[in-house]
């Protein structure tokens, strides 16, 4: 091809600030240093006239469209992403012009100032599966993350079982449900939603299970920020891919290998006892007793008190308690208060359960909510369920309340 022939580089004029928030969302992926160095880049390409951007970890992908760019002509090219992000964060409120050339690198001039910005060969990133028209269900931002932040914190930070160092997402008739679990505790977060039904009256998406890393879901909570919150997404699974299409951007990832545990079991045993109390009052009861020791503690629930007992040789002991409307019998129970502080945080509701029985049994917290029917009062949800798993706390007979 000669130089005459040859396709004109990508060139462009876009309003720096309206780049600026979508060029931080995608270089948050993109590695300073990775495996393959060429994914420290952020590509820049046009589809249907709109000026797109992409980037990658090689686990999670992301691609923002930038529909107020004017485009000269189309093409594409790549950047180093956080050269790029330096650069922008200087110009706000300025317009930009990109020239690219098609070796690798820029041009980019804003009123008196010009750069030349290093990049490599665009032919050599990797490409992006699209999901365009692939159907999935909707949901609104704020409710996946809210769904996405009670889960994910329960996950196993290990390498070894793949599968449950992610979240499990599925989706069973019209139930929307994501689970975490390291197998000391498990997270669940579900919602009712309105699937689509075919002229058959089958639904439109068909039921699925599968794994997700972390990594896509803390990228996803970025993705949908503030001005996204009230948007609805879309959530589908298309081949090896989940996929969250949201306005002006598409955010996937590969699915983890394995299968994730069966988990229902761990909310099916019958609990005969139970504390109601505030999630604040709770949580800084846990926080005292942390102070000592974060992994175990003696919980006993006596009449209208519960106490936590710790002790470690290196720091000393705790025992503090406080008031609730318990009126059953003494029972002592090993837990992690870390575990169940960490399951308060993420609460939205002021009040909650933890519902209890032996030494030996699980035990499962879950939030009291307003019923929306004044009649009913408050309400146990079943939108946020978390199990714990009991600790053997040395000393303490495991039997005596068995």
């Amino acid at each position: 091809m000669t130089a005459a022939t040859k396709a004109p580089p990508l060139a462009f004029t876009v309003p720096v600030d309206s780049m600026f928030g979508p060029a931080i969302k995608v270089g948050s992926i993109v590695p300073a240093r990775g495996e393959k160095p060429i994914i420290s880049n952020i590509r820049f390409s046009v589809n249907n006239g709109v000026l797109e951007l992409e980037g990658t970890d090689l686990k999670a992908f992301l691609r923002h469209t930038i529909p107020a760019a004017t485009i000269t002509t189309p093409g594409s090219g790549l950047l180093a992403g956080s050269r790029l992000l330096e650069v922008l964060k200087e110009f706000r409120g300025a317009e930009a012009t990109f020239v690219f050339d098609p070796r690798g690198g820029c041009r980019l001039t804003t009123t008196g100032n010009t750069y030349r910005l290093v990049g490599d060969d665009p032919r050599d990133f990797p490409t992006l599966a699209r999901f365009d028209a692939d159907p999935g269900f909707q949901i609104k931002g704020s409710v996946l993350v809210d769904m996405v932040n009670k889960t994910e914190f329960a996950a196993a930070d290990e390498q070894t079982r793949y599968a449950i160092g992610g979240v499990n997402f599925e989706l069973k008739g019209s139930r929307f449900r994501l689970a975490a679990t390291d197998t000391k505790r498990i997270a669940v977060s579900q919602q009712t939603l309105q699937i689509p039904l075919k002229p058959d009256g089958q639904p439109e998406i068909a039921d699925f299970s599968v794994v997700a890393p972390l990594s896509f879901f803390r990228l996803l909570k970025r993705v949908i920020s503030k001005d996204l919150m009230e948007s609805m997404v879309t959530v589908g699974v298309s081949g090896p891919y989940l996929f969250v299409r949201l306005p002006n951007a598409i955010v996937h990832t590969l699915l983890v290998a394995g299968r994730f545990p069966a988990y229902e079991e761990g909310f099916k045993a019958v609990l005969s006892k139970h504390i109601d109390c505030t999630v604040e009052t709770f949580a800084t009861l846990l926080k005292r007793a942390i102070l000592v020791e974060a992994g175990k503690a003696v919980f006993e629930f006596s009449p209208n008190l519960l106490t936590l007992r710790s002790e470690m040789p290196t720091v000393g002991a705790s025992s503090v308690s406080m008031p609730t409307p318990y009126t059953g019998e003494t029972t002592k129970i090993g837990f992690s208060p870390l575990f169940i502080k960490e399951a308060l945080e993420v609460m939205t509701s002021e009040r909650c359960r933890l519902a209890f029985d032996g030494p030996k049994k699980i035990a499962t917290l879950k939030e009291i909510v307003v019923s929306a029917d004044v009649a009913k009062g408050e309400l146990v949800s079943d939108c946020f369920a978390y199990a714990i798993m009991p600790v053997v706390i040395p000393g303490e007979d495991r039997s005596a309340n068995d």
